[in-house]
């Protein structure tokens, strides 16, 4: 949406940081998110670790079929 990372790692540090502040100490967290570049996991990965999370399960969702967006676009 016409930011460039360095913004948008700003955003999303300040979610983490308003999820850390509303979650109970014993709370959990799932995070949905998708992208194709590279840059922008290492700022969501800046992000929650800033914000006092860390990751302890992953899971890759494996598409058969690309997205529109995909299939028509340069990354």
């Amino acid at each position: 949406q016409r930011k460039d990372v360095g913004h948008y790692a700003t955003l999303m540090g300040k979610v983490f940081k308003e999820i850390s502040r509303t979650l109970k100490d014993t709370g959990l967290a799932t995070i949905v998110f998708h992208s194709a570049k590279a840059g922008v996991w290492r700022a969501l990965q800046e992000a929650y670790q800033g914000a006092g999370f860390q990751v302890d399960l992953s899971s890759v969702l494996d598409k058969l079929q690309g997205s529109f967006k995909q299939v028509n676009s340069t990354v």
